[in-house]
């Protein structure tokens, strides 16, 4: 991350409605950090307090009422990131597209490099891509049949079968393993073509010339989007009229509401917290631990 901030404009200090382009290399092109994040909308997230007489009890509604998933991506320099006539593929290229840790996330492509996924000898109808050899000879993954070639026979193709190996060792299962030959799982996951398997999102995103970050988890103060989220669902607890017909209709306006001056605000706070992490608070232990009074000070 530290490599590409280089690459990307910044915000003044003193002024965030000034933009600093960044100094490029004749051989370098600017880059723009794309935050993603999803959030749910409830219907009866209304209010919490109310006025009334004092020994009257509230008629709440039941429950959270339905709701509606929204999926954003957000930028500092523009707000939301929106597709119109094409114009996103020439201003975002490259962007940088950051995400969290959720498992959608690392989810694979069907005919991944995943080697969990095959067994150890010729069998199942499941279909991988082909792989390459050691000094980059394509290898294919299927039998003249179509049936998978199995671990035990990609292995025996690379030179890299022992007799007596198993599947898989007690140590791979519980994803602890202590050497690299142990069994036909932990040799194949150590192969260039498989162990470079990428998620999905991250093969999809890099091949149209952008590239990905992920955040580490339990850390949502990094991801500037999350008070985003905040500053819109306050916007509907104001308006909240209970239906999910005023639910599907006040999303977009609350979404909307954040004015591009608050975001940029956010921005800075997560890039002040990106900061504290890059610089070493080694005083703290654990993020639990850490007094945000302290923090910037440090800064």
């Amino acid at each position: 991350m530290e490599a590409l901030e280089k690459l990307m404009p910044k915000l003044m200090d003193e002024d965030i409605t000034v933009i600093i382009k960044p100094q490029l290399n004749p051989n370098k092109k600017k880059h723009i950090l794309v935050m993603h994040d999803e959030s749910v909308f409830y219907a009866n997230d209304g209010k919490k307090t109310y006025w009334g007489p004092k020994d009257h009890a509230p008629l709440n509604k039941k429950g959270n009422g339905l709701s509606l998933h929204i999926s954003d991506f957000l930028t500092e320099i523009d707000s939301h990131l929106k597709f119109e006539d094409e114009e996103t593929c020439v201003i975002m290229k490259p962007g940088v597209f950051a995400f969290d840790n959720a498992t959608s996330h690392a989810a694979y492509a069907p005919d991944a490099l995943i080697v969990h996924h095959m067994n150890l000898n010729p069998d199942g109808k499941k279909k991988f891509k082909n792989g390459f050899k050691s000094d980059g000879e394509i290898q294919s993954m299927h039998l003249s049949d179509g049936r998978p070639k199995g671990i035990k026979l990609v292995l025996e193709e690379r030179g890299l079968w022992k007799k007596g190996l198993k599947r898989i060792c007690s140590e791979c299962k519980i994803h602890l393993p202590t050497k690299n030959d142990c069994c036909a799982v932990r040799i194949l996951s150590l192969q260039l073509d498989f162990a470079a398997q990428k998620p999905l999102i991250q093969e999809i995103i890099e091949d149209r010339g952008h590239k990905v970050i992920f955040y580490p988890k339990f850390h949502c103060g990094l991801n500037f989007i999350e008070q985003f989220w905040g500053a819109a669902k306050q916007f509907m607890r104001n308006n909240c009229d209970y239906t999910f017909k005023g639910l599907e209709k006040m999303v977009p306006d609350a979404l909307n509401s954040v004015p591009l001056i608050q975001i940029r605000k956010y921005a800075r706070r997560s890039w002040r917290f990106m900061d504290a992490y890059k610089k070493g608070l080694k005083l703290y232990m654990q993020l639990k631990n850490i007094n945000l009074t302290d923090v910037f000070q440090i800064m």
